[in-house]
């Protein structure tokens, strides 16, 4: 099936070339592969040779990349033929629906190619049952547990936490564990910066990944985040002690530890879906895990739609190759995973969820003040009170 539907693609590309000489397709990337250095141009230019690309690249550096790209909209500078926006930055589901994509369901390439991907990574590019784009870049971005270590401490995959509650669960008795019989080659996380490790590191670290899996939760319930709630205050209580057991029991942070707990996002395909911790508070909410995705997508607008849309039909068939395998459903073995990996993935890709930005987005004013305050509440700066208030507040100043 991959094979018949690149080479229709690929005779498309070339039966229309002799058609589109000195077109010019202006393009914006937004952290994510350039337009210009894929398998996907490649394939496309023998098909177009009198093409070319004017590229657009957002500074991602810029402290906050969505507002540029926002700026560009109000000033009504959004004409681009093809253009990516990342899950963790963008509402794909705002900018399918105010009409400033192309609808693609017309590709025949294109239905073929969403009808072999995994639901969740199809419900991403699709908005009112219209296809809108393609993905260029999948990770995951979460926590998991690494097997060698666990059994190092004797512990097996009974003892894996399934929730958030059930890893404080596992934490306290840890620490109580570890106080009274040290392991001074363990420890559950060792990725802090030993120069900055405090009595806060931990109980930041937790912090974040619970207002993680209460945010995603929430998205997923179509709810907004309220954290004045019972629940979560009892969550975050428990988080502050977990941490400062964690920093008075366990050894100092140095190189050489080995680690309960990993999110290294190199290391965590590998541990998808086996080994992931579910991004959820308690064992009865739906088991998600998280997931980004890059997404290429056509302007409405734009001049050149036929040849945006024939190069996002090479895109579908010639995707990076981890991309590739997180995508389809029928990827096949290959030199990257294991046919046992591929194929405990392939019967579990619908635990997959690519939240959006969130009420706190990455690189914006809300997601540091959001980081201050976690940092804040670590050191005893603030209460939980104070944090739980503060937040509240950013999501409704965020609405």
């Amino acid at each position: 099936m991959k094979f018949k539907s690149g080479l229709l693609a690929l005779l498309i590309l070339c039966s229309i070339g002799s058609q589109s000489m000195a077109e010019t397709l202006h393009t914006y990337r937004v952290y994510s592969d350039d337009f210009e250095s894929s398998a996907a141009y490649e394939a496309f230019v023998k098909g177009h040779p009198g093409v070319t690309f004017q590229s657009y690249q957002n500074d991602y550096s810029f402290p906050n990349v969505a507002a540029e790209t926002f700026d560009l909209l109000e000033k009504n500078d959004f004409n681009f033929d093809l253009f990516s926006i990342d899950t963790t930055l963008y509402d794909c589901q705002w900018f399918m629906s105010s009409g400033l994509c192309a609808d693609l369901s017309e590709s025949e390439i294109l239905q073929q190619a969403l009808g072999r991907m995994h639901g969740p990574v199809r419900d991403r590019l699709m908005y009112d049952g219209k296809i809108y784009g393609i993905p260029s870049h999948i990770s995951f971005n979460g926590l998991c547990w690494v097997a060698e270590t666990w059994a190092a401490a004797g512990l097996t995959q009974l003892d894996v936490p399934t929730s958030y509650a059930e890893l404080l669960d596992f934490l306290e008795k840890w620490a109580a564990r570890v106080k009274e019989t040290p392991e001074p080659n363990i420890r559950v996380f060792a990725y802090f910066d030993e120069g900055l490790y405090n009595i806060g590191s931990y109980t930041r670290f937790l912090t974040e990944i619970l207002l993680d899996c209460y945010t995603i939760q929430c998205e997923y319930a179509g709810e907004i985040p309220t954290f004045d709630t019972p629940a979560f205050r009892e969550l975050l209580t428990r988080t502050k002690a977990v941490g400062n057991a964690l920093f008075e029991t366990e050894p100092y942070v140095e190189e050489g530890k080995k680690t309960l707990l990993n999110n290294d996002p190199g290391w965590l395909m590998e541990a998808v879906p086996t080994y992931m911790i579910p991004a959820r508070l308690t064992a009865d909410q739906p088991l998600l895990i998280k997931g980004v995705m890059d997404i290429h997508l056509a302007g409405a607008q734009s001049e050149h739609k036929d040849l945006a849309m024939q190069y996002l039909e090479a895109a579908a068939d010639y995707l990076g190759q981890r991309t590739h395998i997180l995508a389809y459903m029928d990827s096949e073995d290959n030199d990257i995973v294991s046919p046992q990996w591929l194929k405990t993935y392939q019967q579990n890709g619908d635990v997959l969820y690519f939240p959006g930005p969130g009420p706190f987005p990455v690189r914006t004013g809300a997601h540091w003040k959001m980081r201050l305050l976690i940092q804040s509440f670590s050191i005893d700066e603030i209460h939980a009170d104070t944090l739980i208030l503060e937040l509240d507040k950013l999501v409704e100043s965020n609405k």
